[in-house]
Order: C-alpha cells, then structure tokens, then sequence
C-alpha cells in the first residue's frame, strides 16, 4: 500500500497529510509499474508515480493518457510560439512543495522524494488569450 506524504512550505502545524491516494498494488508492484512508466515514456519516477496515481495506477491507461498530452502539446507547439514580456516573466511567482513517498511492503521499503515547482501562470489580468504566453514564459524560465 502506498502512502503519500505532503510537506508544504506554509504555516501549517502537520507536516503529513494523508490525501487518501491509496494505492491497490504492493510496494513492490507500485515500483515495478513506476520503473515500467519511465521505462516505456522515457521519463523520471516522479512523473510515473503523479501519471499513474491519476490513471488508477493502470499502467497502460497511464502511458496513453501521457502520449496523448505529448501529442497534443507537440500539436500546440508547432502552431504557435509565442515570446513573453519581461513583464510576465517577473510577475510569476514559484512555490516549492517537497513529496516524499513510502511503498509499505514486507518485502519492500522504499521512498524517494522530488520537488514540485508550482505557478499560478492565470495571472491577475483579464486579458483574453495571455495562458498560452504565460505557459511559454514559465518554460523559458525552467529552461534557463
């Protein structure tokens, strides 16, 4: 059974919160369909972990679901590339939360730990249309 684990740099009192994400599989067969993800999409196990979390943990559900965002993002991409404002660009503020995750397995003890990088690219304007820029700038800037 896995259990997710949130620390959030804020005020709060509790350092674990339980989001009730459980996982079906074992430890061991968690790790397995995470290493399987990464494996076949050719990205880290942090990004299997959320893709498989999200799709039910059904590993084959979580790899169509990931290529048809590659895709579409591929799509969007070729259409139009916008450049940011240095405006934008210093007017997005980042966040960092910490993930630690434990696979509880007798077999099996694991944890790993990433970083999540979060933005709020809506911004505060009512212009119509500026995400897709926004989402530009917030790459331009992970980039650098």
């Amino acid at each position: 059974m896995a259990k997710i684990l949130r620390h959030h740099p804020s005020n709060s009192t509790s350092e674990d919160d339980d989001d009730g994400t459980d996982c079906p599989l074992s430890g061991a067969e968690a790790l397995a369909a995470c290493k399987e993800f990464a494996s076949v999409t050719n990205t880290d196990s942090g990004l299997a972990m959320m893709m498989l979390q999200q799709n039910g943990w059904d590993l084959q559900r979580a790899i169509s679901v990931y290529q048809g965002l590659q895709n579409k993002s591929k799509s969007t991409r070729l259409k139009t590339t916008p450049k940011t404002s240095e405006s934008d660009s210093k007017r997005m503020k980042s966040k960092e939360a910490t993930t630690t995750s434990e696979f509880n397995d007798d077999k099996t003890k694991v944890k790993s730990r990433f970083k999540l990088l979060s933005w709020n690219i809506d911004g505060l304007d009512e212009q119509i249309n500026t995400t897709e820029t926004r989402i530009y700038g917030v790459i331009d800037v992970i980039k650098r």
